[in-house]
C-alpha cells in the first residue's frame, strides 16, 4: 500500500515539474516574440515588480507561519491582502508598459477611444450601476457573514 503511494507521489512530482518547466518556457517563448519593447518597459517600473515580488513571499510565508489569533489581523487575511496587492501592482506594471498600445504596433488608446460623448454616458451608467450594487452587496455582507448563527451553521 506505502509503495503505491509514494509512486504516486512520484509521479505527482514529474508532473508538476513539468508543468513548470513548459510554464517556464511559454513565458520565455512569448517574451522573445514580444521583442524586447515590453521588457525593456516593464523594467524600468523595476521598485514596483519589486514590491509586488515582496508582497508575494509576505502572502507565502504569512500561509507557512503557525496560525495563531492573538494578532488583530489574522494571518490568511493578511496573506490575502497581500497577494491582493501583489496582483494589483503586477497589473499596474504590465498595463503601464503597454501604454500608449493596446495592440502593439497598430492600435494605441488614442486610435481606439470612442466618442467623448458615449464615453460620458457609459460612464455615467457605470456609476449609477455602482450606486446600485454596493448597498446591496453591503447589506448581504452583514446579513449572512456577520450573522454569528448562519456562520457556525454545520
Amino acid at each position: 500500500m506505502s509503495i503505491d503511494l509514494e509512486r504516486k507521489r512520484n509521479v505527482e512530482d514529474i508532473v508538476m515539474t513539468r508543468a513548470a518547466f513548459g510554464t517556464t518556457m511559454a513565458f520565455h517563448i512569448i517574451f522573445a516574440t514580444l521583442g524586447g519593447w515590453l521588457y525593456s518597459r516593464i523594467i524600468t517600473y523595476l521598485p514596483w515588480l519589486l514590491a509586488s515580488v515582496g508582497c508575494f513571499f509576505i502572502g507565502y510565508i504569512a500561509l507557512l507561519l503557525p496560525q495563531n489569533r492573538r494578532y488583530v489581523l489574522h494571518l490568511p487575511r493578511i496573506a490575502v491582502i497581500a497577494v491582493t496587492i501583489q496582483y494589483l501592482l503586477a497589473s499596474y506594471v504590465y498595463g503601464a508598459a503597454r501604454l500608449p498600445y493596446i495592440v502593439y504596433p497598430h492600435v494605441t488608446i488614442e486610435s481606439s477611444f470612442t466618442h467623448p460623448d458615449t464615453f460620458h454616458a457609459l460612464f455615467i451608467c457605470y456609476l449609477v450601476g455602482f450606486a446600485v450594487l454596493i448597498p446591496g452587496f453591503i447589506y448581504f455582507w452583514r446579513l449572512f457573514m456577520k450573522d454569528e448563527h448562519y456562520v457556525r451553521q454545520k
